[in-house]
């Protein structure tokens, strides 16, 4: 009796572990259908940006980290090696600021050439690509980090051939580079501003439409923070300014009350105004307000008021 007892407890025990088994089984089977690199979900592709920063006076790397902060995602941030070289494993198809940092504190934000006719770019759209984008030796002038080599030109976001830079519609969704507006002045061409009709208004005359007068590109970019002492501050329009029109009044630049003195510049034939200013005057870590109303092109239409802020580093000046 005994000896049955034991031998059914076997059973028992084998069919228990057995049902155990199954089921850890089936649960892994699971698992892989719904998710894991085997189950077709692969990581999502990647492109390595990679290049060197230049020594300071000591002979010393002058950053010791490199951090790119995409638009929708938490940033990335690599330790520059002691050869004070870097690279970064970066996710295709999101927008990147590059910048670097020494021990923690911001140096500065890698600032390049996306169009010949367009403001220097902080944000890189990181396009498919065969090869690493190589930014050669960064180098630093204040708050601002240049490339030996132009990553716009490495970059190819329609796959037609022509890189970024020499592209006039490199996203081809058939607005040319010039003629998108960044409707929220963020530096960023994203959904909301693939075409000018979606963030201007029309106007009508004599009987035709058109786009309204706009500011379509700024910098610096609205909301920033650690802008530099020589960064430039302006707006590019959609059409061609008429220069009398430009004074204190009708584009003015300000932090609490402080208004900055500006000689103004035209560029680009007349598409652009830049504020020159002394760059002992600027205010540390302040926010800054530029406002354009009054502004007319030259065929006579006013262009739609527009303003937007930043706000500046550590510049070792006063503040108010």
């Amino acid at each position: 009796m005994k000896d049955k007892k034991m031998m059914l407890l076997s059973k028992n025990l084998f069919f228990s572990s057995l049902f155990l088994a199954l089921a850890a089984c089936q649960a892994s089977s699971m698992s892989d259908i719904g998710g894991g690199t085997e189950a077709g979900n692969p990581p999502a592709p990647t492109r390595e940006v990679r290049g060197s920063v230049e020594e300071d006076e000591n002979g010393t790397c002058a950053a010791t980290i490199v951090v790119a902060d995409p638009e929708d995602n938490p940033p990335i941030s690599e330790q520059i090696g002691p050869d004070c070289r870097f690279s970064l494993s970066l996710e295709i198809n999101h927008a990147y600021e590059i910048s670097f940092e020494n021990s923690g504190v911001f140096v500065a934000r890698l600032v390049f050439d996306s169009n010949p006719d367009t403001f220097p770019a902080t944000f890189l759209y990181l396009a498919a690509g065969d090869t690493a984008i190589d930014l050669g030796t960064i180098t630093f002038d204040g708050a601002e980090a240049t490339a030996a080599n132009s990553p716009s030109t490495q970059n190819d976001q329609d796959g037609d051939g022509i890189s970024d830079y020499e592209d006039t519609d490199d996203n081809n969704d058939e607005t040319s580079d010039t003629d998108e507006e960044d409707c929220d002045l963020d530096g960023v061409i994203d959904v909301n501003d693939n075409d000018i009709s979606s963030c201007s208004p029309e106007e009508e005359e004599d009987g035709e439409t058109s786009p309204s007068r706009q500011v379509v590109e700024v910098t610096p970019r609205n909301n920033s923070i650690n802008i530099g002492e020589n960064a430039d501050i302006g707006a590019r329009f959609n059409c061609t300014v008429d220069t009398a029109t430009v004074n204190t009044t009708t584009f003015s630049v300000a932090s609490e009350g402080e208004f900055l003195d500006c000689d103004y510049i035209f560029a680009n034939e007349g598409k652009v105004v830049l504020c020159a200013h002394d760059e002992t005057n600027l205010i540390s870590l302040a926010s800054y307000t530029a406002v354009i109303d009054g502004i007319d092109c030259t065929d006579g239409a006013e262009v739609n008021p527009e303003s937007w802020s930043w706000t500046t580093l550590d510049l070792g000046i006063p503040g108010l």
